[in-house]
């Protein structure tokens, strides 16, 4: 009995720990279908991203950060979800990048 609620324990806290952490499998596997719902008008897309070229990947980097690349550039976005709210932040990969060489 005690080593079935040790098991049920710790499955309890690999399923928690998962859900908590900055890296969220649960927006992994989900990242192309959230973000690809928020652009699907190509109105709203023309307005966030000022691209109204097809999306052709999705990647979830951690810390609700999604890596979307269009056929013309690639964005980095930031989307959080506040009860009925959404922010979304866009920043266009490797724009005002400075490289340093010593």
């Amino acid at each position: 009995m005690k080593k079935l609620i040790g098991i049920i324990s710790l499955i309890l806290l690999i399923i928690v720990l998962l859900l908590v952490s900055p890296y969220n499998l649960v927006h992994y596997f989900t990242a192309e279908n959230k973000v690809s719902s928020l652009l699907a008008d190509p109105a709203v897309r023309l307005e966030i991203l000022d691209d109204d070229s097809k999306i052709t990947s999705v990647k979830y980097l951690g810390n609700n950060m999604y890596r979307v690349v269009t056929k013309e550039s690639a964005y980095v976005m930031e989307i959080i979800t506040e009860k009925s709210t959404q922010t979304i932040e866009v920043f266009e990969h490797k724009q005002h990048v400075k490289r340093f060489k010593f």
